[in-house]
């Protein structure tokens, strides 16, 4: 084939290909078809000429039948005179004109046969049977030497030698005519077969050139890239196959990159196997280490996997654990409970902080305190148990400690009452008689004297504060605590309205900072600030420029902080601990009044709101005091 020729078939689509591959070879079948079709017309028309000649055959024979017999009866007629005889010879004379027609008709495309046919009419224009059968109907006696008679019997040797010519020529022509037939299917025979083997070698050709032998060169790629070897270059051609291989050599590259990505990612999940390896070791040694109690429960109730310390704890292996429902080991009193527990658990909710009893191997009982969490997936559950059994005894010894101190404590501010009531009339009596003692004396008491007597006045009178103070810290534990929802700036302005008469009161400066709210009893927390504010009033007025400021300090969510900050006297921080004492002072009387009280009752009321006090102060440089007061949701 021509280059250029070659370089079109191997472009052509596989459509074109196709259509070539398959025509090539249909080329010889529409060419024997034609041919067989010209055989068939052939045949067609040989088998109408075979048929006419078929029927010329018979028309022959009947023909001559009738001159037979026509012939035959005359020769009888002669022979006999009998009338009857001469029947087939008048049948003759009146079929014969028909058939002799039928048969010209027959034999019209073969002029020998035409010509032998003329000179059958012309024998029998004269009728020379029928003459001897109207001259036989005249005459009874009508000899055989008649001319009539020898003519009729001339005109039928005629007649046989005339209808013998045509039976030779019709023969001839019937071999003439099966010799072509027979020739023309052996020439459509051989010139089929002849077609069919060269068309269907070019065809054959043609597929294995454009298609085979390239689709050997993609199965030899394709076993080369499932091996991973590298492919030879691709066949340069646009036609779908060529796609096909040039498809075939770009999965061959990108299998290639994904091959070195995969053997990147083999290598990182190797490298995150093993440092799974290791997170799993840790984790084994951490289940194994723990102080806590590890386990894992499955759905049916009993210990899948146990840690060390349940053995420490309770004393059972873990095999023990791990073959007996854990409800076993679970004190009777506690089983609804952890069986409600185990439900919520299951539904997906987190059990935190839920303590039950599991029994120990010496039969005693344990306190565990639990945290637990479902895994859906699994279906197991985790949870971690820490033995709460010595803080419970703890708090059992602790709430009979309170019990006790409660008590104590009441007694103690019974006792305090009544005291300071009984001893507010004594202390009267002795004001009173040295007053009285003064006035009744005058002048005749000396200055010495007199002073005496002032000094027992004051110190009775002090008495009597320090009764009072006693009175209202101890009437403080009693009163019971009224919280509500209330404002610290309104607080802290009607504490400052409250204040006592502080010397150099007018000269400080006062600084409040915005103030938030808070649930407290406002009467408790007003007596707060007012101990405070005048603390920090007393020891900062002789200032020259004394200042107190209140404001809020940067806590957590829990709670809320309150400071009252002066630049008074301050106090040493070795001292700090006395601050909040009853009847604790860090400064003498005869410098600043006061009894000792006030910071008890500010301890005693944050302490009743469960909050906490505290200072922070430095000698002659001012003192900060701190308290706080949980906070709510709402706060």
């Amino acid at each position: 084939m021509p280059a250029r020729l070659i370089r079109w078939w191997d472009d052509a689509p596989l459509r074109v290909k196709g259509i070539v591959v398959i025509g090539i070879p249909l080329m010889p079948l529409v060419v024997m078809a034609a041919l067989f079709l010209l055989g068939a017309w052939n045949a067609g028309t040989s088998a109408d000429w075979m048929g006419r000649a078929y029927r010329t055959q018979t028309q022959l024979d009947t023909v001559l039948r009738l001159v037979v017999d026509a012939d035959a009866a005359i020769a009888e007629f002669s022979a006999t005179h009998g009338p009857e005889a001469l029947g087939p010879a008048e049948a003759a004379d009146r079929a014969l004109p028909a058939a002799v027609d039928q048969l010209r008709t027959l034999v019209w495309d073969n002029p020998d046969q035409v010509r032998h046919g003329r000179a059958v009419a012309a024998i029998l224009t004269p009728r020379p049977f029928g003459a001897v059968v109207d001259a036989a109907h005249r005459r009874r006696d009508l000899p055989a030497s008649d001319p009539l008679v020898a003519e009729s019997r001339a005109s039928a040797s005629a007649l046989r030698r005339e209808l013998a010519a045509m039976q030779e020529l019709q023969d001839r022509l019937l071999a003439a005519r099966a010799d072509f037939v027979r020739r023309l299917l052996v020439w459509l025979a051989v010139g089929g077969a002849v077609f069919g083997v060269i068309f269907g070698m070019l065809g054959m050709t043609a597929f294995v050139s454009g298609v085979v032998s390239r689709i050997d060169r993609l199965r030899a790629d394709a076993g080369h890239l499932a091996h991973g070897e590298l492919l030879g270059p691709p066949h340069d051609a646009s036609d779908e196959l060529g796609e096909l291989t040039r498809s075939i050599h770009e999965a061959a590259a990108t299998l290639r990159a994904r091959e070195a990505q995969v053997h990147a990612h083999v290598f990182e999940l190797a490298v995150v196997n093993r440092d799974l390896d290791l997170a799993r070791e840790e984790l084994d040694q951490f289940f194994s280490l723990s102080l806590d109690l590890l386990g894992i429960f499955g759905a049916d109730g009993c210990f899948k996997r146990v840690n060390p310390a349940w053995e420490r704890v309770l004393g059972w292996t873990p095999e023990e654990l791990t073959a007996t429902p854990y409800m076993h080991f679970v004190h009777h009193d506690d089983r609804a409970a952890t069986i409600a527990e185990a439900e919520r658990t299951a539904r997906g909710e987190a059990m935190v902080g839920f303590e039950n009893r599991y029994r120990a191997k010496d039969g005693s009982y344990r306190w565990l305190n639990w945290s637990a969490v479902a895994s859906p997936a699994t279906g197991s559950v985790y949870a971690a148990a820490r033995d709460v059994t010595a803080q419970k005894r703890a708090a059992i010894e602790l709430e009979r400690h309170a019990a006790e101190l409660s008590a104590v404590n009441e007694e103690l501010e019974a006792f305090s009452y009544s005291v300071s009531h009984d001893l507010r009339a004594p202390l009267r009596h002795v004001t009173g008689f040295a007053t009285l003692l003064e006035r009744s004396a005058g002048g005749r008491l000396a200055e010495q004297e007199t002073r005496y007597v002032r000094t027992i006045v004051d110190a009775a009178s002090r008495m009597g504060r320090l009764i009072d103070d006693l009175l209202a810290f101890s009437r403080m534990g009693r009163s019971p605590i009224e919280r509500r929802r209330i404002s610290l700036a309104d607080v802290v302005r009607d504490a400052r309205h409250d204040l006592p008469s502080v010397e150099h009161a007018s000269e400080i400066a006062w600084t409040v900072h915005p103030m938030p709210e808070v649930e407290a009893d406002p009467a408790l927390l007003r007596q707060v600030f007012v101990n405070l504010l005048s603390n920090a009033a007393k020891y900062s007025g002789a200032r020259p420029h004394p200042t107190v400021e209140i404001g809020v300090a940067p806590s957590g969510a829990a709670e809320t902080v309150v400071y009252v900050r002066d630049n008074g006297v301050g106090f040493d921080m070795a001292y700090v601990d006395k601050l909040f004492g009853v009847f604790q002072r860090l400064h003498s009387s005869d410098a600043f009044e006061g009894t000792g009280i006030g910071l008890a009752n500010v301890r005693r009321i944050v302490h009743r709101h469960g909050g906490r006090v505290w200072a922070e102060g430095t000698v002659d440089a001012g003192a900060t005091f701190y308290f706080s007061l949980p906070q709510t949701t709402e706060s």
